[in-house]
């Protein structure tokens, strides 16, 4: 009996560990815990990421986190508590220099320098380096030394930081060897132009924020990247200039932004961090925008990224809330992570087993994060969907929303328990996803099954959430159908407003077997590095342009069963 109750042990474990293994792909939003507000708002916010790679690991740093976060594969990430780091200040930097990792966040005049650093970040053992007052902690030009950025270069060491709707960036370099003090007076880097960047610009006719630097050493050149025009909008983009030197010479490039991402159930681009892995791929790790209960309600996604033969890096947004694969090599092309696994949910009839008045079931199945279906209470509601017909799953993604949610801070010991369960005629059900044991807080869990399921009903049971009642924004069932892929766009055309070169209009034939459209563009032809994602709809306005270069453009249409050929380029002037 203990030989049989051993060997039904090492299988679960070996069954475990090939579940584990097949594990390769992930779908944003990245599904961490993140932190209650304070204000008792009951939203939940990270922002302004940094990561780094350090003892073998990646650190993920977070505005308002509470703590920080390390994970060995990018895709499993896990939470250090921390009594010593000010986490509750915004937008934190880190380094890897000399041996030890450093953190800086914002700080405010009268602070001095808070710069700490540890050789053994998983036990939360940080030291302060110096506490000296900085010596452009004060106001300088009218501006205080908030989002800062340190880039550790060789021996060397600079700070760039900015964060205002008024003045433009800065930088100084560092001497390690005095407190980290600074070496020279503040220099300009960037500042906004919105008569020529259509990115950069806000609808309200405000200055837009120019704030969030990071620089990357790629080849022999600088590339600080800055975000504008403010955090809770679509459009919050990551630009960037480039020089061959860290504190001068900074020029902008045709090709900005460098990370935008203004459509789809993922939204906002911006304030991110750039690094390589240990494979020597690029990532981004970006601000996407919620803003729903708050304008500081915000989520963390995760972009792979290239820099192209000629220099020009490529944040590849692309497909961007759909599931990738992580790579398990050098990756020669970032658009080659998609997974082709399309979105098999998206505005399907549904049902639920109750419905909380302004929150209506479709509202999980609308491709729009800001919007969610909230049941009346919590334990033994459902959320359900029919996907037509007999699809093949690959992976589901929930997203839960917070209704009613009373914490403040970091959730502890309370975990999103559920299940999920398919049918083919639904009536009789089989369970495919069980996390009714489950203490992990995931509010934006996602699930690749270790085989494909085919069915045609899926329904979400929950057991308990957190905090509040069981609300979701996004039920997103991912795979394929078996019906044919959309034909090729027809009359696919763009005109550009003669009166505002930032702006322009595509329009196309609408395609009855297509769920929506993605449209790259870029200014050059073989550089079509931004895009579109539009469902249901056959044109789109656009201002997000620079003036100072021609753009191409191409368009392709999708539904369950996969993707179409992109159309011919069209090149506009």
């Amino acid at each position: 009996m203990k030989k049989i109750f051993i060997i039904l042990l090492s299988l679960c474990f070996i069954q475990g560990a090939m579940a584990q293994k097949q594990q390769r792909t992930w779908c944003n939003p990245v599904n961490i815990s993140y932190r209650y507000s304070l204000d008792g708002k009951g939203y939940r916010e990270a922002a302004d990421p940094s990561v780094v790679y350090y003892q073998g690991k990646y650190w993920l740093f977070a505005s308002k986190s509470g703590g920080y976060w390390w994970s060995t594969d990018l895709l499993k990430w896990n939470f250090v508590e921390t009594k010593v780091l000010p986490t509750e200040d915004y937008a934190p930097t880190a380094m890897a220099y000399k041996g030890a990792l450093y953190f800086l966040a914002s700080f405010e005049s009268k602070q001095p320098l808070a710069l700490y650093k540890t050789t053994e970040p998983l036990l939360d053992k940080w030291e302060r380096v110096t506490d000296k007052p900085f010596k452009h902690s004060t106001y300088t030009n009218g501006t205080k030394c908030i989002d800062p950025m340190l880039l550790a270069d060789g021996d060397h060491v600079y700070l760039y930081w900015g964060c205002s709707n008024k003045t433009p960036s800065w930088v100084v370099q560092l001497d390690p060897d005095n407190e980290f003090q600074a070496m020279n007076d503040p220099i300009i880097t960037v500042d906004s132009d919105t008569l020529n960047h259509g990115w950069e610009r806000r609808r309200d006719g405000r200055r837009p924020w120019i704030e969030g630097c990071w620089t990357n050493k790629v080849n022999g050149k600088y590339y600080l990247q800055y975000a504008a025009a403010g955090t809770e909008l679509d459009w919050y983009s990551d630009g960037y200039y480039v020089s061959d030197e860290p504190m001068k010479g900074f020029k902008f490039d045709i090709h900005n932004p460098f990370s935008m991402k203004p459509t789809g159930f993922v939204r906002g681009a911006g304030h991110s961090s750039t690094f390589s892995d240990k494979r020597n791929n690029y990532w981004h790790i970006v601000t996407n925008c919620l803003s729903v209960k708050d304008s500081y309600e915000r989520r963390l996604s995760l972009f792979p990224t290239l820099f192209d033969k000629d220099g020009v890096p490529y944040c590849c947004t692309l497909w961007g809330d759909y599931p990738q694969r992580m790579p398990q090599g050098k990756f020669a092309n970032p658009e080659e992570l998609f997974t082709g696994w399309m979105l098999l949910s998206y505005r399907k009839p549904s049902t639920a087993s109750s419905t909380l008045q302004g929150h209506e079931v479709g509202n999980a199945f609308d491709e729009d994060m800001r919007t969610y279906w909230s049941s009346k209470s919590g334990k033994g509601e459902w959320l359900q969907t029919d996907l037509g017909t007999l699809k093949k799953i690959y992976a589901i993604q929930i997203n839960f929303a917070d209704q009613d949610a009373t914490c403040k801070g970091v959730v502890k010991q309370r975990g999103h328990r559920y299940r999920i369960v398919v049918s083919n005629d639904g009536k009789n059900w089989r369970n495919i996803v069980d996390k009714s044991s489950s203490i992990s807080d995931a509010p934006h869990d996602y699930i690749e099954l270790a085989k494909p399921v085919e069915a045609r009903y899926i329904r979400l049971e929950n057991i308990e959430v957190p905090y509040g009642k069981f609300a979701v924004s996004g039920f997103r069932v991912f795979g394929l159908g078996k019906g044919k892929v959309p034909s090729a766009v027809r009359d696919f055309r763009v005109e550009r407003d003669n009166k505002d070169r930032r702006e322009a209009t595509m329009r196309w034939a609408l395609q009855p077997d297509a769920t929506g459209y993605v449209i790259k563009y870029g200014a050059e032809p073989g550089k079509l590095y931004h895009n579109f994602i539009v469902y249901g709809e056959h044109q789109l306005r656009t201002f997000l342009l620079n003036t100072q270069c021609p753009y191409s453009f191409s368009i392709a249409a999708f539904n369950d069963n996969g993707v179409s050929a992109y159309s011919k380029i069209c090149t506009v002037k």
